[in-house]
């Protein structure tokens, strides 16, 4: 399992290698997204700020008073934002799967390392992948609403009890529950897309079957892989945190250099989701290849 595990790694790591443009679109579309949503944000805050007499007294410390006088003055204004938020994710999650079906369209065939190849396989793909989605979404809300339920029932059979500890065992039970989900939920999604995309099969159920089978018979090595991966993304994150809660934000220099080290993080989660996609591909085609047996024919 360790040599099929180090050898899906390397051979997706490789390519990722060799189509590291496909990272600055990512990383060039994530960004395009964060500024669409937080430019007119800073827009009306700036606006508001340079209007005010109290903006010298918030370089100081936060104000509440400002705060709810800012929301009161821009409610009609700020009751847009949600919606625009909504919107602005759904796009990039459409957007998300349409390079999903390019990069695995790559990843089946690596000799094909054009940019129209890539764009190819997303429209490809991208109906079926949208259908994946939504039965996706539709089991996301099956997990947060069991979630709350055991939320909820955990409330209530601790309602008269003062004993802590077992409230807190169980609470953390259902917490590490539920992520165990998200990420089963989280696989099978992946592996889905990967049946679709190596076998082309335009039967989605079909293929959500046959990755259910994959996943089930082979739960061990598939679970460890996707660990491995997800294990990286969250080191990544926690030294991030560390070193922003370290770095002071005294001046424009450290705000900068906080910027540069949030968007390594960025790059490198986007170079991670690359290498999940390619590395489970990888694998998939690995294990359910079949054995060809050589035959001999006697030669006169």
């Amino acid at each position: 399992m360790i040599k099929l595990l180090k050898y899906s790694l390397t051979t997706a790591t490789r390519f990722v290698y060799q189509n590291k443009k496909l990272s600055l679109l990512y990383w060039f579309t994530n960004l395009g997204f964060a500024l669409a949503l937080s430019v007119p944000m800073y827009a009306l805050i700036q606006g508001n700020l340079l209007h005010s007499s109290m903006n010298a007294h918030i370089t100081n410390e936060f104000d509440f008073i400002w705060f709810l006088q800012f929301r009161f003055q821009n409610k009609s204004i700020l009751d847009v934002f949600p919606p625009m938020i909504y919107t602005v994710t759904l796009l990039y999650n459409l957007i998300q799967l349409f390079f999903s079906g390019g990069l695995l369209s790559l990843a089946g065939n690596p000799q094909k390392d054009h940019i129209v190849d890539f764009f190819f396989g997303g429209v490809r793909y991208f109906f079926r992948f949208f259908i994946l989605f939504l039965i996706t979404v539709a089991l996301y809300f099956v997990v947060i609403s069991l979630n709350s339920l055991m939320f909820a029932g955990i409330q209530w059979v601790f309602t008269n009890s003062d004993n802590t500890l077992l409230q807190f065992i169980a609470h953390l039970f259902r917490y590490v529950f539920f992520v165990f989900l998200i990420g089963i939920v989280n696989l099978l999604a992946d592996y889905s897309r990967i049946v679709i995309a190596s076998h082309d099969d335009s039967h989605i159920f079909r293929s959500i079957v046959k990755c259910l089978i994959f996943v089930k018979n082979k739960f061990t090595i598939v679970s460890t892989l996707f660990f491995v991966l997800a294990s990286c993304i969250g080191l990544a994150a926690i030294g991030y945190n560390l070193v922003d809660g370290l770095i002071p934000k005294s001046s424009w220099l450290l705000i900068i250099a906080t910027f540069v080290i949030q968007q390594m993080l960025i790059i490198f989660r986007l170079i991670i989701r690359m290498v999940f996609y390619t590395s489970e591909f990888v694998l998939y085609n690995d294990i359910s290849a079949e054995i060809v047996k050589p035959q001999f024919e006697e030669v006169l």
